[in-house]
């Protein structure tokens, strides 16, 4: 929770049979901050995905943005 941005380790992944082995971030970069009373965790990850009709992987990018607060 210092404001930081942080990346997480890469983790590999392995097709069940055969195919290649490609790698991705468990996550992405994240930062956790406070905001007032709030804490906020910001990141973003690169998810691949697999079309069946394309027959091919891209990579999507993924955001997010979540504020916690305490409730009363």
């Amino acid at each position: 929770m210092d404001g930081e941005e942080h990346s997480p380790e890469r983790n590999p992944v392995r097709p069940a049979t055969g195919g290649f082995t490609f790698y991705y971030l468990s996550g992405g970069p994240y930062r956790v901050s406070w905001d007032g009373g709030a804490l906020v965790v910001a990141g973003s990850d690169e998810i691949p995905y697999s079309s069946s009709t394309a027959g091919s992987i891209e990579v999507k990018k993924a955001t997010l943005r979540g504020v916690y607060r305490k409730m009363s």
